[in-house]
């Protein structure tokens, strides 16, 4: 695919290197993933959580969902949490605002974490992972408000 973008892109107005530099120019094109860190600070905050994700597993989900890294996050400002897409070789992982949780309290983490969880399930079942239909069916079966903005 790329010596056919090679290709095309030769013949038009501007040269390529070769396959390969496209290759690592696409490459570094992507969005950088969340990091997988969180502070010491907030490590009983991760503890927390990853129970809550195991609890709403059995219970809203019959156990169906995998383990997932869960991180929270210091940079988040405008969102309240963030489902990153499993791929074939990494875990997806849920991110949970700092300041939403000290803003809005375990009541709030607690709907943003099924919030990410019903991402979790569209991803895992092999359904488009947005807010549409099936979104906000899963959601109001799991008991959460299937909006996805809440003021941070």
């Amino acid at each position: 695919m790329l010596r056919a973008i090679a290709t095309w892109w030769r013949r038009g107005r501007v040269p390529i290197v070769d396959p390969a530099q496209l290759a690592l120019t696409l490459e570094a094109s992507q969005p950088a993933p969340l990091p997988l860190a969180t502070t010491a600070e907030d490590a009983p905050l991760v503890v927390r959580l990853r129970a809550m994700h195991a609890e709403f597993n059995a219970r809203c989900f019959r156990g169906t969902l995998t383990p997932v890294e869960i991180i929270v996050s210091r940079r988040m400002r405008t969102r309240l949490g963030h489902y990153q897409l499993r791929r074939e070789d990494v875990l997806g992982l849920i991110a949970v605002s700092r300041r939403h949780i000290r803003r809005h309290g375990w009541a709030g983490a607690r709907e943003t974490l099924l919030h990410e969880m019903v991402h979790q399930w569209q991803d895992e079942q092999g359904h488009p992972v947005d807010h549409g239909e099936g979104f906000r069916r899963m959601a109001r079966a799991v008991g959460i408000t299937p909006r996805a903005t809440r003021r941070v």
